[in-house]
C-alpha cells in the first residue's frame, strides 16, 4: 500500500491517514491499555479531555505531567499493573483518569481510595493548606447507581442535610459510557458526550463522524490510528482483552455458584419452615386433646420425645 497516496485527496490537499479507514476498529478505547496509550502519547488530547471534564477554558492548562507512565508496547502484567493515567497539572492539582469496563463490585471503594491516596500527597513539613485539588474520574462500561442514571456525575464531600460542600479540593467523577443519550446541555457544552462516544466507538465511521465536528477529537483520531498500526501495542491490548475474558468468565462462574448456593439455602430454609409449622401443629394438637395443659408442657413433651 502506498501511504503517500493516502496523505492527499483528489485536489492534492493533505488528509489524515485515519480519514480513509472503514469498518471495525482494531482496538477499542474501552481497552484500558489502549486508553492509557492514547492519553500518554498525545499530551494535546490529554489536556483537551481534562479541560472538558473539569469544565475549564481552552487556556487553563499550560503544562502537565503523567506521573505513572508505562513503556508503550511493553508487557502489562495483569496482576500487578493498574492502567490509570495519573496527571499532575501545572497548578499542582492532580487528575487521575481510569477506564473500567468490568463491574467487579468494588468501584465505589476503589475510586474513593485512589482519590484519597492522591489527596494525601503532602510532603513532610508542608502545611495542610498547601494540599491541592484532586480529581478522580472514571470511565465506566456499567452503571454505578441504577436509581440515578447519568452520563457524567460528580461527587464531593458535603453536609448530609443542607448539602453544602465540606471541601472543594476532592472530587470524584463518573462518566457512564452506556448513558450517552442522557447528556445534559452542560455535558454537550463541554463535549463530554462526544468524548464518551469516542471512547465507546466500535467503527472508524463513528470516529470520523466525531472528528469532523471536533478538532480535539480529530487530533485523538490521528493518534488512535498510529497506535492501532503498532504491532506491539496491538499485542498488549490483545493480552488485556484476553484478561478481560478470563475475568468475565470467572465472574460468571462465581455468579452461577452463588445462585446455586442461594437456591440450596432457600431449599433448606423452606424445609426448616415446614418442620417449624409441623411442630406448631403438633403442639396445638397436644393442647386441644388435653394431653398437655400448657404450651411449655407440650414443648417439653415433644423435646423429650425427640
Amino acid at each position: 500500500m502506498d501511504i503517500t497516496k493516502k496523505n492527499t485527496n483528489a485536489e492534492g490537499n493533505s488528509i489524515p491517514l485515519y480519514a480513509e479507514q472503514t469498518g471495525n476498529l482494531r482496538i477499542r478505547l474501552t481497552n484500558d491499555y489502549f486508553f492509557k496509550a492514547l492519553l500518554q502519547k498525545n499530551t494535546s488530547v490529554l489536556k483537551s479531555l481534562i479541560r472538558a471534564l473539569l469544565e475549564l477554558p481552552d487556556n487553563a492548562i499550560m503544562d502537565l505531567e503523567v506521573t505513572n507512565p508505562i513503556i508503550l508496547g511493553e508487557s502489562a502484567e495483569e496482576k500487578t499493573i493498574i492502567l490509570d493515567v495519573n496527571v499532575l497539572l501545572d497548578t499542582g492539582s492532580r487528575v487521575n483518569l481510569e477506564m473500567q469496563v468490568l463491574d467487579e463490585g468494588n468501584w465505589k471503594n476503589r475510586s474513593a481510595f485512589y482519590a484519597c491516596r492522591n489527596f494525601a500527597e503532602l510532603n513532610r513539613g508542608d502545611d495542610y493548606e498547601e494540599l491541592k485539588p484532586v480529581y478522580q474520574i472514571s470511565f465506566l462500561g456499567f452503571t454505578l447507581f441504577e436509581d440515578y442514571p447519568a452520563l457524567y456525575s460528580t461527587y464531593r464531600l458535603m453536609e448530609s442535610k443542607k448539602h453544602y460542600v465540606y471541601n472543594e479540593n476532592l472530587m470524584i467523577g463518573i462518566v457512564d459510557l452506556t448513558k450517552t443519550e442522557l447528556a445534559t446541555e452542560e455535558d454537550k457544552q463541554y463535549h463530554i458526550d462526544e468524548w464518551a462516544k469516542l471512547f465507546r466507538a466500535k467503527t472508524w465511521e463513528e470516529i470520523k463522524m466525531l472528528a469532523a465536528k471536533n478538532e480535539n477529537l480529530a487530533e485523538a483520531a490521528k493518534t488512535i490510528y498510529e497506535l492501532s498500526e503498532d504491532e506491539r501495542i496491538r499485542q498488549q491490548c490483545q493480552a488485556r482483552e484476553d484478561y478481560y475474558k478470563r475475568q468475565s468468565g470467572l465472574n460468571k462462574r462465581l455468579a452461577r455458584q452463588e445462585k446455586i448456593m442461594a437456591e440450596q439455602n432457600e431449599q433448606l430454609l423452606q424445609k426448616d419452615r415446614i418442620i417449624d409449622q409441623q411442630r406448631e401443629e403438633f403442639i396445638q394438637l397436644l393442647l386441644d386433646k388435653g394431653t398437655a395443659a400448657t404450651r411449655e408442657e407440650a414443648v417439653a413433651m415433644i423435646d423429650h420425645k425427640d
